[in-house]
């Protein structure tokens, strides 16, 4: 692996940490994760694209990275996590072009308001395993001419008994 890569991934575990998650595993140039909540997620999700779209080329070349998220319950067993939940945040991912965050209907239904004010919506896909289509939104995490609506950290973390949340990213 590349050490920008690598330099990539440290960054995003770190800031995982910081924001209360736990790194599942590493998987070539993807992370999975869990976090608290769906809140805490998209939160993290906005500034780890926020700190790498922000870092300096290397060799004229940027390290860009694209995220797929879904809120949902997880199976766990020896630190790893199964289920519809992952394998939902994993066509996620897959779907993300680089510098874009992408989640699901259900997922935006669990954030405060504010913060489902800067999602938007791109479509409804029909998943494997999955009796119905899924309602596919893009988190609006950087200003545009398009959007000037950014998610950050507004509100504080909520006192509900936590949930396991997944984000999983990777390189395009």
């Amino acid at each position: 692996m590349l050490p920008p890569i690598n330099d990539c991934l440290d960054i995003l575990r770190k800031l995982t940490a910081a924001h209360s998650g736990r790194v599942v595993k590493t998987i070539g140039d993807e992370i999975m994760a869990v976090f608290p909540d769906a809140m805490t997620a998209v939160q993290a999700a906005c500034e780890m694209q926020l700190v790498v779209s922000s870092r300096k080329p290397i060799d004229n070349a940027r390290v860009a990275i694209r995220i797929g998220l879904h809120y949902g319950a997880v199976l766990e067993s020896d630190g790893d996590v199964f289920g519809d939940t992952v394998n939902v945040a994993a066509r996620m991912a897959e779907i993300a072009k680089a510098e874009q965050i992408i989640t699901t209907g259900s997922t935006v239904s669990a954030l405060p308001p504010i913060m489902r004010a800067s999602t938007r919506p791109l479509s409804t896909l029909s998943i494997k395993g999955k009796a119905d289509d899924i309602e596919v939104r893009e988190v609006i995490w950087q200003e545009s001419e398009e959007m000037t609506m950014m998610v950050g950290n507004t509100l504080p973390p909520s006192a509900a008994e936590p949930t396991r949340q997944l984000i999983h990213q990777g390189e395009p």
